[in-house]
């Protein structure tokens, strides 16, 4: 069986401590269950930010280069297989523009389909329906939206 791949998508400004452990939790499930992750929480530590120096909004946005946490973050996006969503990322521009880009990605011809899954706040919960989804049969049109903790901006399709 193929190995996926996901990319978590959420808001990280105005939550504490960034959000990280929201994005922590999401990782480790998704981790367990053997899908590859990219978290820009992950990214973010790696580039040398600390989530528990009180560093503010605007000093985070300062950061030299900040585009190249956007830029990994959109590369990730068009790489993976899944765009899982947490609770609260339609409050984030980051987060609109990566969906958005996701949606876009899926409507070009010839590359292939992402699925995009918005969280319903219990991430073990969410892995196991993502997995069902991957495993069932693959689709030539795209699935019906299926509302698991939200109205989900595009219509799931499985891979």
């Amino acid at each position: 069986m193929k190995r996926y791949s996901v990319y978590i998508s959420g808001g990280m400004r105005n939550y504490p401590l960034w959000n990280f452990p929201a994005f922590d939790e999401a990782r480790d499930m998704f981790a367990a269950a053997g899908i590859q992750v990219f978290s820009p929480a992950d990214h973010d530590r790696e580039m040398g930010f600390d989530p528990t120096t009180g560093v503010t909004s605007a000093d985070y946005l300062n950061l030299d280069p900040w585009e190249t946490f956007a830029k990994w973050d959109l590369e990730r996006v068009a790489e993976a297989d899944i765009i899982y969503c947490l609770p609260g990322w339609e409050n984030s521009v980051g987060a609109n523009v990566e969906v958005d880009l996701a949606i876009w990605l899926n409507g070009m011809t010839g590359g292939k389909t992402r699925m995009i899954f918005e969280g319903t706040g219990d991430p073990a919960s969410d892995v196991v329906k993502i997995i069902m989804l991957l495993k069932s049969p693959p689709r030539r049109e795209p699935a019906p939206p299926i509302p698991m903790g939200g109205t989900p901006r595009k219509a799931l399709t499985s891979a």
